[in-house]
């Protein structure tokens, strides 16, 4: 036998260790760096994120 098994298992728990990890965490002022509306290039569409005049995030396309 090859022990595919095991392999799977493995697999599986890689899977879940990654699921736990925290992604990365930014704060709006690193992210907007002072300019309260920004676009974003998703796979070649364009997205535009703003903070509102009461602090709210909006991301429109």
């Amino acid at each position: 036998m090859t022990g595919t098994g095991n392999h799977e298992r493995g697999a599986a728990e890689r899977s879940r260790d990654t699921a736990r990890e925290e992604p990365p965490r930014m704060t709006t002022a690193q992210l907007f760096g002072g300019v309260r509306e920004l676009i974003i290039d998703h796979r070649g569409d364009l997205y535009r994120l703003r903070i509102t005049s009461k602090g709210k995030l909006i991301l429109t396309k």
